[in-house]
């Protein structure tokens, strides 16, 4: 579970460090640790984070906690390098031996309730070498998206003049 302390992006210390609003009484970051508690049965559990609090709050779920080195706490850190530095620290401190890697971000306290189980059941039913899980777009959809350029509104999708939902493809 990678878990970031910084971000290049000047958003306010709020939102940067989302994992630890209350949501419901308790940390978002919370949620993550109640889907990846029951995965302890398959083998370790790792948060990953240059942050000390996020670090500890895993620990205090009964996870194992590694310090992310800064080059890996960088905006231009990929997750598959912080993967795998989280997998090599476990390796090099233990005795398992990882067949593959789960991703739970600690900023995202909703999943479906059979989201990872069939996540790893397709990946061991496939033989394939990633899963990823995608959501409906709904009012988010790339048809009313825009951006600024120049201060002039620029819609993504040039021409798309769709105006009710239900007129939407479906993504």
């Amino acid at each position: 579970m990678p878990g970031e302390n910084q971000s290049r992006y000047g958003l306010s210390t709020t939102l940067m460090n989302i994992w630890q609003l209350p949501l419901l009484g308790r940390p978002v970051i919370a949620y993550t640790f109640d889907h990846a508690r029951p995965l302890k049965e398959l083998g370790p559990v790792v948060v990953s984070s240059d942050c000390p609090e996020v670090r500890k709050l895993g620990e205090a779920a009964g996870f194992y906690s590694i310090e992310r080195p800064p080059r890996l706490a960088a905006d231009d850190a990929s997750v598959q390098d912080v993967m795998l530095h989280a997998m090599d620290a476990v390796e090099e401190a233990t005795p398992f031996r990882a067949d593959a890697l789960l991703v739970l971000y600690g900023n995202v306290p909703v999943r479906g309730a059979d989201v990872v189980h069939r996540g790893l059941s397709l990946l061991a039913e496939t033989g394939c070498d990633s899963v990823r899980s995608f959501c409906p777009v709904g009012k988010w959809h790339p048809a009313w998206m825009a951006r600024l350029v120049d201060g002039r509104v620029e819609a993504l999708q040039p021409g798309a003049s769709i105006d009710r939902r239900q007129d939407l493809e479906a993504l």
